[in-house]
């Protein structure tokens, strides 16, 4: 069994724990910052490009907060 380690925003988290769910990986959170999740996902070797993919997702939320924030000070 191996273990991939991600810091995941508060904003995004209950995006990141569907995308852990539909892949059907077991995670952990590991510890709390006031901003971020620290947590692991378990998997198995044949299940690498999953681990892949949520790499791939979360860089997606991370850039989807990141215009959201841009657009918010643009207005302002």
């Amino acid at each position: 069994m191996r273990t991939a380690k991600f810091n995941v925003p508060v904003e995004v988290l209950t995006d990141f724990l569907d995308a852990v769910s539909d892949k059907e990986l077991n995670s952990t959170v590991v510890s709390k910052t006031e901003d971020v999740y620290h947590i692991e996902v378990d998997f198995d070797k044949e299940e690498s490009s999953s681990i892949d993919e949520l790499e791939e997702e979360l860089s997606t939320f991370i850039e989807n907060i990141d215009e959201e924030e841009s657009e918010e000070e643009d207005e302002d």
